[in-house]
């Protein structure tokens, strides 16, 4: 629990509707309006043009159960999507460098290129498979091989 600046105790923080109803439409682009992003929004989490505007410009502070649900599930969805598609974009700079290493390194660099395909595997959303023999380790790298070894 928390204290109001009026000194009363607060059971639950606030929630803050306009970062959330961002979250749920994206950035505006070229030809949106206000209006337009907000619908965009009401559309992404299911709820009405004007539950969303309400929240958003703080008309309603406390809106009932099913609405703030649908708005913080949608919010969430939404930013767990943008972090998909920032580990894909991460992966495939890792599958691109560890190919240039692959390609200009000698064979003393291929625990690196293993180490890096493998994480560009588990970034793009694939289960590791930590059976086979080539998979890289935590201690099967060179710098805690070095530290294991007492160097």
């Amino acid at each position: 629990m928390s204290e109001s600046s009026d000194g009363n105790c607060i059971a639950y923080p606030k929630v803050g509707w306009r970062a959330e109803i961002a979250a749920i439409a994206g950035p505006l682009v070229d030809g949106d309006t206000r209006e337009s992003w907000l619908h965009r929004a009401a559309r992404k989490a299911f709820v009405s043009h004007r539950h969303i505007k309400a929240l958003f410009y703080g008309e309603m502070a406390d809106p009932k159960y099913s609405v703030a649900y649908k708005v913080l599930s949608a919010a969430q969805k939404a930013r767990i999507d943008a972090a998909k598609l920032d580990a894909a974009a991460l992966s495939k700079k890792f599958e691109s460098i560890a190919r240039g290493m692959q390609k200009n390194a000698s064979q003393e660099c291929s625990e690196d290129v293993a180490a890096l395909l493998h994480a560009a595997r588990v970034l793009a959303g694939g289960v590791p498979d930590l059976h086979r023999e080539d998979a890289p380790t935590l201690f099967n790298t060179p710098v805690y091989r070095g530290r294991l070894a007492g160097a």
